[in-house]
């Protein structure tokens, strides 16, 4: 019998697999795809960062980096007081959790040995790993729209050196291929894909009841749903603006927001501030906080809401807010940038609005989904339909054996 191709996947972000209470989606789209993979063709190792609400026992493909030792704080001190531009030299960034957190991740993947070495996220983890690995074929998986946006360094030597990249979207696919027309390595795009299984355990009429109640919104009240970051190029004050449009106009429209800017790693606090005292002069009795939610507490303000509203002003990858709601059966409105074209059909499964039309637009297209209740019925069957066929972790699979199988050949 063949012996299978030793693969491992190394997670540039800081989050943990198996996933926790607050883990991301990529931890949960690399939890779900390694568990699936054909243990005959692959034998696979997972490296992430520990967490201490890891239980003991679990399966012996996962490896982690515990940043909260002696030794590495330690060693975090040690590189602190190294200069910025001797650590931007050394490793291309410079934070020092990051850089002892990739060198754990280094030293774990040379114990390992592998064939094949599958960076995630962070191209600078690529670089890293090529360096001090080269025996080990290596491939990257990049997780947003723009990859030619990454420092040109990194750029340059991951297309030197890679032997086959993995993207969200089309749209990076097609990217690569303009700018580099004469590559000669396995792109291929992989959408992110949801766990379906469990939605047989949920009662989405019952926890709709219990959770519009829980804020005292009316049968009637139109509920808009924005999950994610409080970030600038999410264009957070568009969404009030549009919000305020609608109230002043008497229509009775809530806006439920699930995020926490405490939780972001680069919060932008002017913009945030600016947004939160914009809302409490205009619609702060329409405006509801519920916080950072996990992603199994997330199937609860899905239910909640009537549509989400996704106002990206330069990128998306494969966002998970749109494909979430999109599942529970909620049209979206997005604007045309990034992937979100590749996920939404113009007045199928919601609508696409120009970023320069948004002022202008959304408040029209809010009452559009919502006031025709047979319009409705047709796009939220359309909105679940969708992602039945295009992001289930079954097919992403066999996609992901096969991108791994053409890295090797």
């Amino acid at each position: 019998m063949e012996k299978p191709l030793k693969i491992v996947l190394a997670l540039g972000s800081r989050h943990t697999i198996p996933p926790v209470s607050n883990s991301s989606g990529v931890a949960w789209i690399l939890y779900h795809i390694a568990k699936r993979l054909s243990k005959q063709k692959f034998d696979i190792h997972v490296i992430s960062k520990w967490n201490d609400e890891l239980e003991e026992g679990f399966d012996s493909i996962y490896h982690h980096i515990n940043l909260d030792t002696k030794t590495a704080k330690a060693k975090m001190r040690f590189w602190k007081r190294v200069p910025y531009r001797m650590r931007k030299k050394l490793f291309t960034f410079s934070q020092p959790d990051r850089i002892v957190y990739y060198q754990g991740i280094r030293k774990k993947m040379k114990q390992i040995k592998p064939d094949l070495v599958l960076s995630v996220v962070h191209s600078e983890l690529f670089y890293m790993l090529h360096k001090a690995y080269p025996q080990a074929k290596h491939a990257y998986w990049y997780h947003s729209s723009d990859i030619f946006g990454l420092e040109k360094r990194l750029t340059d030597y991951l297309f030197s050196n890679t032997e086959g990249v993995l993207v969200l979207n089309n749209l990076t696919v097609n990217s690569i291929k303009t700018q580099l027309p004469d590559i000669n390595i396995p792109i291929s795009r992989i959408y992110n894909a949801l766990d379906l299984s469990v939605r047989g355990e949920i009662d989405e009429s019952k926890l709709r009841e219990q959770e519009r109640a829980k804020y005292n919104f009316k049968k009637d009240d139109i509920v808009i749903g924005y999950a994610g970051r409080f970030a600038r190029e999410k264009n957070i004050m568009s969404l009030f603006k549009a919000v305020k449009e609608l109230v002043d106009k008497r229509i009775p429209v809530k806006l439920l927001m699930a995020g926490d800017i405490n939780n972001e790693k680069m919060p932008d606090w002017d913009y945030y501030n600016k947004c939160i005292e914009y809302a409490n002069e205009n619609i702060k009795d329409s405006l509801f906080f519920v916080g950072w939610m996990s992603n199994k507490e997330l199937s609860k303000f899905y239910c909640a809401i009537d549509l989400g509203v996704l106002l990206s002003q330069e990128k998306e990858g494969s966002p998970m807010f749109f494909l979430e709601a999109c599942s529970f059966g909620k049209p979206m409105i997005a604007t045309s940038v990034g992937s979100n074209p590749e996920h939404l059909e113009h007045g199928v499964n919601g609508f696409l609005l120009d970023v320069a039309n948004i002022d202008k637009e959304l408040p029209n297209l809010i009452l559009k989904i919502v006031e025709d209740k047979v319009a409705y019925s047709d796009m939220s069957k359309n909105c679940r339909k969708y992602i039945k066929e295009h992001h289930s972790y079954d097919d992403k699979v066999i996609e992901f054996e096969k991108f791994l199988l053409e890295v090797d050949a």
